[in-house]
């Protein structure tokens, strides 16, 4: 929990509306009663896992404490810690009780990584919960796509060299480089959706290889291409 404020919770501040008509609790050293001695207890802001995830919605969970004034809670969330998006406001008692929080989201993107966190606020101050992430499943039956493929032309005997892809879905790759119908090289990996990079070796003979790519989604078809490679 962190009391500083980013950019994406100073955009929450016109979000959370402090409930009115109670001060922030105070604390005070022994004996002492003078303001200038006291502070304001500011709420705490535990984030959780998310639960109930699916291709399109999750349930973002946490622990809130109002520390004894009434207390506006919200999560950020987004595919970035710029977040950029908030859930709906809640309120909670001016109490000093661990509450747990939660807040539905629907219409998220498929095979999607997401941050959160849990952001509370009273008359006492903002109080930060640690960031978190959960991915979206990736879509029943969905068919892989393999775009933006990059292979070089050319590349000498024996030399490192990457191939590049897109995916639609996460997926499991075989990357397959032959030499006519013989295999000389065979790399597997498990692919997330969007842009993927691969380091890969030439073969120490020269000549023309194809670089052939096949992706296999958990659910759904699979998809394959095919790419020219000369060694020299």
């Amino acid at each position: 929990m962190s009391r500083s404020l980013g950019l994406a919770a100073l955009a929450t501040i016109g979000v959370l509306a402090v409930p009115a008509g109670v001060g922030a609790s105070v604390s005070c050293p022994p004996g002492q009663s003078d303001p200038a001695y006291c502070t304001q207890n500011v709420p705490t802001a535990t984030t959780l896992d998310a639960s109930g995830i699916s291709g399109s919605g999750a349930t973002l969970n946490g622990i809130a404490n109002p520390n004894g004034a009434p207390t506006a809670w919200t999560f950020q969330y987004g595919t970035s810690t710029n977040y950029g998006s908030t859930t709906p406001v809640g309120q909670l008692p001016g109490d000093s009780t661990s509450h747990t929080v939660s807040s539905s989201l629907s219409g998220l993107q498929p095979a999607t990584t997401y941050h959160f966190r849990l952001v509370t606020h009273n008359s006492g101050g903002f109080a930060m919960g640690a960031d978190h992430t959960f991915t979206t499943s990736s879509p029943i039956g969905a068919s892989e796509r393999i775009t933006k493929v990059s292979v070089p032309k050319r590349v000498r005997r024996g030399k490192a060299f990457t191939v590049s892809f897109r995916l639609s879905v996460a997926a499991r790759v075989t990357i397959t480089i032959r030499k006519g119908k013989r295999a000389t090289g065979r790399t597997r990996i498990s692919a997330r959706a969007g842009s993927n990079h691969v380091r890969l070796k030439a073969s120490r003979k020269a000549g023309r290889y194809t670089v052939e790519i096949v992706a296999k989604p958990a659910r759904g078809t699979s998809a394959s291409v095919r790419r020219s490679l000369r060694v020299r």
